[in-house]
């Protein structure tokens, strides 16, 4: 048995992850295109690190 077929073997989802995952990949194409605004967004300041140094 090849590596390959060990892990197809190996690599079984039930069909609500599969679901759940189409569906999400779905929502973030439309997020992607604009069409649909995105649940959460996180936005992360960048830090200053050299003036954090310089005290």
């Amino acid at each position: 048995m090849t590596t390959t077929s060990r892990l197809r073997e190996n690599m079984i989802m039930n069909d609500s992850i599969f679901d759940d995952l189409y569906t999400s990949l779905k929502q973030a194409e439309s997020i992607a295109k604009g069409e649909l605004s995105p649940a959460n967004v996180i936005r992360i300041e960048v830090t200053d690190v050299k003036a954090i140094r310089k005290n």
